[in-house]
């Protein structure tokens, strides 16, 4: 009878996938995002790998390619609970080598996972274009979606009321995603922090003094905004803000300080608590033109977008209706912006922000004459919703030269045209702000390799 029990086991359907240069498969839920899947197998010598995968067929995507005798790769794009087909590909001088086709399910997404609501989806860049976004909640989550909604991929980012973070920066080709997080209460003890696509941890690299956002550029350097308290005759402690530095080998500098450049002075945001002193400059918005090899900083204190190369010089200094300091002056006067946040360069040099004046806010874009020191504006959008961004807010003119516009605090996020045509819309829920969000070509392949 044993035998018998044993003649009628089914087989191992793994083993039963395996072929003479595919051996080994496993395939694994991620234990951080369940919603991953997680293929792994050798090969009996040095091959090229990718895995084939979709919901519907096995080849409507693929993962990048992995190279040597041991391979692993994650599944990303398909909806928790989905009965996946997978198939393994290797090719050995020359010749293609298939794995038998597997079906595995996807597990569940994090309960903790907010779950933005997409309203309008007229939008479609590419097959499986995604969005990676930053949802400052309780608790802080990085999440990936399609553009229909579906959350396929989530990481919390920090303990619910004690650590947070508002930043996220993509690094497909490398299978990594990167993201800040800091002690909320008083934004301490800050780290970039990094994991694999499964969301199993890889890198933390501590920041002292981070705050809002960060950039990593193409090298790898890592570069974020630190608060910088200095002790001032009559004031007491005064936080400004520097740019700090870290390159690949770990060396780490101060690329530029705005109290070498800045008039000390009682700011709009002097008054608010966050750093334990009067926030002098409050830096709000950090971001890196690999174009132009340089950052473009906005401070909401001091009213300013400050530009400053990768050696850090400081090339331009233009203030808003607000600010003491400011070499430029505006195109008529009364388009001038306020308290700026998330600027981005576009593909034709103009300067594009949030700007709040008057308990209203807008995304705005200026054409720069550096001959006469002199913004006109040459675009704008979201007048008309007559609301006003409390915190975040951001713009980023993309390939295809449609806009991603973050409403931050107000928990929308769009993607525009130039005439203002809404194409894609998701909201997020009660509670939650978006910190920064990217719009991915696609998370894998797509087609034949």
């Amino acid at each position: 009878m044993l035998l018998i029990f044993f003649a009628c086991q089914s087989p191992d359907p793994l083993e039963q996938a395996e072929t003479e240069w595919i051996e080994d498969i496993t395939v694994q839920t991620s234990a951080a995002i369940p919603a991953v899947l997680t293929v792994g197998f050798t090969t009996p010598a040095d091959a090229t790998a990718w895995v084939e995968f979709g919901a519907e067929n096995s080849t409507e995507r693929l993962t990048p390619q992995s190279q040597g005798a041991a391979h692993t790769h994650h599944l990303l794009g398909l909806p928790p609970l989905t009965d996946a087909q997978l198939q393994i590909v290797t090719v050995v001088d020359g010749e293609e080598h298939r794995s038998g086709v597997l079906v595995e399910q996807t597990g569940q997404l994090l309960p903790s996972t907010p779950l933005p609501e997409v309203t309008i989806n007229n939008y479609a860049p590419s097959p499986h274009a995604a969005v990676l976004i930053s949802l400052f909640s309780d608790p802080t989550h990085v999440l990936m979606m399609g553009l229909d909604g579906t959350v396929f991929w989530s990481i919390q980012t920090g303990a619910s009321g004690e650590r947070g973070g508002l930043g996220c920066q993509p690094a497909m080709s490398d299978g990594l995603i990167f993201y800040n997080s800091f002690e909320i209460e008083g934004w301490a003890e800050g780290f970039i922090e990094s994991v694999a696509l499964d969301g199993s941890p890889v890198a933390q690299v501590e920041t002292p003094g981070a705050h809002h956002f960060f950039e990593r550029l193409p090298d790898g350097t890592l570069a974020w905004m630190a608060i910088e308290p200095r002790e001032v005759d009559g004031m007491g402690t005064v936080v400004g803000d520097q740019v700090m530095i870290r390159s690949p080998d770990g060396t780490q500098r101060s690329l530029i300080s705005l109290w070498d450049h800045l008039t000390v002075y009682e700011t709009s945001t002097w008054e608010q608590p966050a750093y334990g002193g009067a926030d002098w400059t409050h830096g709000n918005g950090l971001t890196y033109s690999d174009d132009r090899d340089s950052f473009l900083i906005s401070t909401g204190g001091t009213d300013l977008i400050l530009e400053v190369t990768s050696d850090g010089e400081l090339v331009r200094q233009i203030g808003g209706v607000e600010a003491v300091d400011g070499d430029y002056s505006f195109n008529p006067p009364n388009t001038a912006f306020s308290y700026p946040h998330g600027p981005h360069f576009s593909a034709s040099g103009e300067l594009l922000m949030m700007s709040t004046v008057n308990n209203r806010s807008r995304l705005v874009g200026y054409e720069i004459d550096d001959a006469q020191y002199r913004l006109t504006e040459s675009w704008s959008y979201g007048e008309d919703r007559k609301s006003v961004v409390q915190v975040l807010g951001e713009v980023e003119e993309l390939d295809d030269g449609n806009l991603l516009v973050s409403w931050g605090s107000l928990g929308t996020l769009q993607v525009v045209t130039p005439e203002g045509e809404i194409l894609w819309e998701a909201q997020t829920g009660f509670g939650s702000l978006i910190g920064q969000a990217h719009l991915l070509e696609s998370p894998y392949r797509v087609g034949s390799p």
